[in-house]
């Protein structure tokens, strides 16, 4: 096949996407689009098919002078770690280009192409199908023109490169292609370089077979048989994406493989030389279409025509099968993007377009259009209202559309049918919404009615895969404004009730989860959240199911951060109660006033769990024995909570025995493997206790309950850190790892003080020393006292490892600063003494406590024995 059929293949048919003009902001629309660009680059058949339709576009496009420009840095700047389902540091950086295109030096293909060469070369990225295939090109395009020399004067590619030197790069990657596998020796001699003449481009045609890197680039041969220079010129693109790909697929690491994104400013310029086949805007058109692994980000005064039919007469590939996101319909455009108002032109086309059922009169529509002065919402108004007009038989007059945005929306709201009303009262009570929320609001709408008012122009897209759809919301402050008005027909009594359902609705939609761990899942758990604390802020009544929610939430490992990026001046009761239970493991934690007599018991009484949790982490074991008493709420969420603070304050006492008795009846498997695990961690079974931390990290992490996954891992890195198991240092990364994601900072601090002892374990008294220090003051900053307590242990055993006594007395001294009083260290001090071969104090009436005080002592001891590689259980 030539590359001529190659670049015409055809397409199948794809339906337009159902987003319209400026639905949804920017930023969120490039966030997408990069989402999509790092799923579809994974697709092994991304480059070999050169037929359907590329959604690796963006167009954001409006008048001089709106900022275009400013818009397309910032999204270039735009912070994207969000999407890292391990952790923001496993996110390789971004790799993008700008390219300006208002001067004319700058609007030529192969100035374009080795920009991007430049770009890829810069961060040593290997091209060598489109070194081959480009000089190939050049030799037959430039003879006696040496690209090197090129190169050296280009002020385009130099900047692209960022000073890197690309034709000794090509050069040396052409010799090292060639000579392998044609056996062309000749061909890096000086003045011979980058002259691959037609003989040897098909010798080197012939034997690719012989490159394990590039025998599988399926169209490389044909390539460099190519007679018609300017066909190969169009289709060089691919190869330079075919190379991107091969980095792509051969990145280290489970982390999204690097993005790139091209950033083209100025396409106006582009647009206004157009019209012929060959022309800048078809080659550039074809290069986006055969780099479907980068992001194209094109700003200009007007939007793309590429998916129109007219546009088959200057582009090769046009039409919505091969640019379905360019496509202008009823639904709009999903990937261009009006900043400020439209033109002239593109409102009558948007308007001739929308309303072809029945077209407008043309004086008329011209009248519409500039009443309009080309504004988004306006237009979308003189829609609506012409859809009223088709319905009630009523004309539309110039006078329809007169007094101004607000008068018009009136005049469309009361143009809706009863039902429809209620509809859009309903969307504009809460923030985002789904088909089935807006059900529940409106219990008596039927779904083929509100499938008919989610196409109604003021409803927006979301981009998410679960809460799709907003108000606009210019019409959803009109509709708040004029909620007392005689079209609207709701009490408050109606607006409480339709509230009630819709978190109902939520909450029975958010907290069925699969049972395997996604980044989805997290996601979901970080709208329910939004939505809620939206709701709250208008005075809407919470179920106490939402109790759910904010423990779904916490046990994920999810919304840690929301606050701090979105939420982070918000200071209600309820937002603060639920900061404080998410926020448990990091040192962002907010000081909580007196709750109001309105507030509901549950939320009362989950600040209760919330401040009995925190004084178990401050060591203050009586104060949370005293807070728990107070907890009455009989919601099942906060019982299992209160139930579970038990058997830690029963454990964290030194009542070992109780705690497990009340452990083996615990129903949730991690929960229980983990509590079991520190029972048996203390009695000194450090096999027993290893088997449970690794079961509870196993089931949680099936489970998808983040920080239970990373809560297993870290106590089972400890316990084999203290019996010395050789697998200590891949649990501890993987530990670290998860900790990180869930933002755990006493986690991470927990992991230090692992390390540390695994350094004394090595004999490394200073790393030793150093690390444990740091994992108290980490734990001194989230004022997790009980933690500083359980490090006191582990500093007297990594002393003893490292046979320093004179460590003793100092970390003597932060256990006596931690703890309150002597039953808050009681577990503590025993097991320190049982550390330093206090044998003795073991039989002082410990049985109630320990199965065996005598054995555990034994097992503690010789745990901090130096040079002991393996503990076993000691036998009775």
């Amino acid at each position: 096949m030539a590359l001529r059929d190659l670049l015409n293949n055809g397409g199948t048919s794809v339906n337009a996407h159902r987003v319209f003009t400026n639905r949804f902001s920017e930023a969120e629309a490039y966030r997408n689009a990069i989402s999509l660009i790092r799923f579809s680059s994974k697709q092994p058949t991304l480059f070999t098919t050169l037929i359907g339709a590329r959604t690796n576009v963006l167009s954001y496009y409006g008048h001089g002078g709106i900022g275009k420009s400013a818009l397309s840095k910032h999204l270039e700047g735009i912070d994207l770690e969000v999407d890292s389902e391990i952790s923001p540091q496993a996110l390789p950086p971004m790799l993008s280009l700008r390219y300006d295109l208002s001067t004319s030096s700058a609007r030529d293909a192969e100035s374009i192409l080795l920009a991007l060469r430049a770009k890829l070369a810069a961060a040593n990225v290997r091209a060598p199908a489109f070194d081959l295939a480009f000089a190939y090109y050049w030799a037959q395009t430039h003879p006696g023109q040496h690209l090197t020399e090129y190169l050296s004067r280009s002020t385009v590619s130099g900047r692209a490169s960022e000073m890197t030197d690309l034709g000794s790069i090509m050069q040396d990657a052409l010799n090292d292609i060639v000579g392998q596998v044609a056996d062309v020796s000749t061909f890096g001699v000086a003045g011979a370089a980058f002259r691959l003449t037609k003989g040897i481009a098909a010798t080197v045609s012939r034997r690719l077979d012989n490159s394990k890197i590039l025998r599988n680039c399926k169209y490389l041969s044909e390539a460099l048989n190519e007679v018609n220079m300017v066909d190969l010129r169009m289709f060089l693109p691919h190869f330079l994406a075919w190379d991107l790909h091969q980095a792509q697929m051969n990145h280290e690491g489970h982390a999204p493989a690097r993005t790139f994104v091209v950033f083209f400013d100025s396409w106006e310029d582009v647009q206004a030389d157009s019209g012929y086949r060959g022309c800048l805007e078809d080659v550039l058109s074809q290069l986006v279409f055969l780099m479907p692994n980068v992001l194209f980000v094109i700003t200009g005064r007007e939007r793309l025509r590429w998916a129109e039919k007219e546009s088959a007469a200057y582009l090769t590939r046009s039409g919505p099968n091969f640019w379905p996101g360019l496509a202008l319909s009823e639904s709009g455009e999903k990937d261009q993007h009006l900043l400020g108002t439209l033109s002239h032109k593109d409102s009558l086309e948007f308007l001739h377009v929308a309303t072809a059922a029945r077209p407008i009169e043309p004086d008329l529509l011209d009248a519409l259009v500039a009443q309009s002065g080309g504004h988004p919402d306006y237009l979308d108004a003189i829609i609506d209202l012409w859809q009223g007009a088709l319905t009630d038989g009523s004309p539309l007059t110039i006078q329809s559309v007169s007094g101004g945005l607000p008068q018009v929306y009136q005049r469309v709201f009361r143009g809706l049918p009863p039902l429809e009303r209620d509809l859009l009262l309903a969307a504009s009570l809460v923030p985002v919404f789904s088909e089935e929320i807006l059900s529940a609001m409106v219990p008596q709408a039927t779904p083929l009615q509100i499938t008919g008012f989610l196409h109604r122009h003021f409803i927006e897209s979301t981009m998410s895969d679960w809460l799709e759809f907003r108000l606009r919301s210019s019409v959803a402050e009109l509709v708040t404004a004029s909620r007392n008005s005689s079209i609207w027909f709701w009490s408050s009594h109606q607006v409480r009730s339709a509230l009630s359902n819709a978190v109902n609705q939520l909450l029975a939609s958010c907290l069925t989860l699969p049972s395997v761990a996604t980044l989805t899942s997290n996601i979901k758990l970080d709208q329910a959240i939004k939505f809620v604390i939206s709701l709250e802020r208008t005075g809407a009544e919470l179920p106490p199911r939402t109790v759910d929610l904010i423990f779904a939430a916490n046990v994920a490992g999810s919304a840690g951060r929301l606050f701090e990026t979105e939420f982070g001046g918000e200071s209600s009761y309820f937002s603060n109660v639920l900061r404080s239970v998410i926020a448990l493991e990091s040192s962002g934690v907010p000081s909580i006033g007196h709750p109001s007599d309105h507030e509901p018991r549950w939320l009362v009484d989950t600040h209760q769990v919330s401040i009995a949790r925190h004084m178990l982490l401050e060591g203050n074991l009586s104060g949370c024995s005293e807070v728990l008493s107070t907890i009455t709420d009989s919601t099942p969420t906060i019982a299992h909570r209160r139930s579970k603070l038990e058997i830690l304050l029963a454990s964290r006492s030194g009542e070992l025995i109780r705690g497990r008795k009340l452990a083996e009846n615990w129903t949730v498997q991690d929960e229980r493997s983990d509590l079991l695990g520190h029972i048996a961690l203390w009695q000194g079974d450090f096999v027993k206790a290893r088997n449970y931390f690794q079961s509870a990290a196993d089931f949680a992490r099936s489970a998808a309950r983040d920080l239970e996954y990373a809560r297993g891992l870290r106590h089972q890195a400890r316990v084999e850190a203290i019996m010395d198991h050789p697998d200590v240092e891949s649990t501890l990364s993987q530990a670290q790892k998860v900790n990180l994601a869930v933002d755990s900072s006493i986690g991470l601090a927990q992991i230090e003080g692992t390390r540390g002892i695994v350094a004394a374990r090595g004999g490394d008294t200073e790393a030793s020393s150093f690390l444990l220090h740091m994992a108290c003051r980490h734990f001194e900053e989230s004022k997790a006292n009980v933690d500083i307590a359980s490090l006191c242990v582990s500093a007297v055993l990594s002393a003893r490892l490292v046979s320093r006594t004179d460590l003793f007395d100092e970390w003597h001294q932060i256990l006596d600063r931690v703890c309150l009083n002597e039953a808050d260290s009681r577990l503590y001090r025993r097991t320190i003494a049982f550390v330093n071969g206090s044998i003795g104090q073991a039989r002082q009436g410990l049985a109630r406590d320990y199965d065996d005080p005598v054995n555990s002592a034994r097992a503690w001891f010789e745990a901090a024995t130096p040079r002991r590689k393996v503990i076993l259980p000691v036998s009775s």
